[in-house]
């Protein structure tokens, strides 16, 4: 479901905003929401057009990477869990 979705979509979607976040920083060029939200517009409108060819296989073991990010991250979440519980 989300093969290519990511890399292909999300990733340059993110990278193209940050990208203008960063010229506005360092005084290369002023952020415009309104020209930003067009030229992502376009940029998205492109990239529903395109015709990349994109896995349709399962990669990797789901199951594994959730295993180990809860192992990861449990205490941090048994924490919010108890302060929401209050």
């Amino acid at each position: 479901m989300w093969s290519g979705m990511l890399t292909g979509f999300y990733l340059p979607r993110w990278q193209q905003f940050f990208q203008c976040l960063d010229d506005d920083l360092v005084g290369k060029k002023p952020f415009e929401k309104t020209a930003f939200d067009k030229q992502i517009m376009a940029w998205e409108d492109q990239w529903t057009r395109q015709t990349d060819d994109y896995p349709t296989a399962v990669q990797g073991d789901s199951v594994a990477v959730a295993r180990e990010l809860w192992t990861k991250y449990e205490k941090q979440l048994a924490v919010r869990e108890i302060r929401a519980a209050k």
